[in-house]
């Protein structure tokens, strides 16, 4: 288990700063200076609800299981967030029309909602064929602390890559796809803008779906977790 302390928390403040850097200075770039803070009016308090829920659950989670992985989980968050800031702006320019964003929206919206779902249903079933099993084993009654590393790793939990109605097998050629997009993204930008504006934020709204299926993954296994403690009436202790 990986060892909870101010580093990992100053880290996700630097993310944060700086997903709202990128975003507003997109946003000033693509658009003009009042939309750049326009940005920041959504930007700041996303980025301050994050920090605040992560601070909330720091002392915690040095010592309890539940908010050890309730902590971690969310920075599933701060980099999903960090990725958002790469494309949001793009809602912000004139040239793309309005129903162009809001399909593009949409399919954003899918894809991350997908993402979420298909951990919470992956670490439920293993839960069930392996997991809960795999807990009672590793659980030490005496101290009430659990050999967590070797439960997640007995559930094979392993994120990936995820898009809707695409065969696990593409995943290699998807991530190759993306490098290609975002690459005539950045080429493009001048002579078809539009095209290099969505050549630009498919990828990165991928990549910000895949940070938030593994922070789903985490709250899903905290959640296993507070559902033995409710069950057994006791707290589990973090073993860092």
């Amino acid at each position: 288990m990986t060892k909870v302390t101010l580093n990992s928390l100053f880290l996700s403040l630097f993310a944060l700063s700086l997903s709202n850097l990128t975003g507003w200075l997109l946003t000033e770039k693509i658009a003009t200076p009042q939309a750049g803070a326009s940005f920041l009016y959504i930007g700041i308090p996303i980025t301050l609800t994050i920090f605040i829920y992560q601070t909330l659950f720091f002392r915690g989670a040095q010592k309890k299981l539940f908010s050890y992985l309730m902590y971690w989980g969310s920075f599933g968050f701060t980099l999903g967030w960090l990725m958002f800031c790469f494309f949001i702006p793009l809602f912000w320019a004139d040239s793309i029309a309005t129903m162009t964003k809001t399909s593009f929206f949409g399919i954003i919206a899918i894809i991350c909602g997908a993402n979420i779902l298909i951990a919470l249903r992956i670490v439920d079933r293993k839960w069930k064929d392996v997991g809960a099993t795999e807990f009672e084993n590793r659980f030490r009654l005496a101290d009430s602390t659990v050999e967590w590393d070797k439960v997640v790793k007995k559930m094979e939990i392993r994120p990936k890559i995820y898009l809707p109605g695409v065969p696990e097998s593409w995943t290699n050629a998807v991530s190759i796809l993306m490098v290609v997009l975002a690459f005539l993204g950045v080429i493009l930008r001048v002579s078809y803008p539009i095209f290099s504006a969505f050549a630009w934020g498919i990828p990165f709204s991928i990549v910000a779906a895949f940070f938030l299926q593994v922070g789903a993954y985490i709250f899903a296994q905290a959640c296993k977790v507070r559902t033995f403690e409710k069950n057994k009436n006791m707290t589990v202790k973090s073993t860092i």
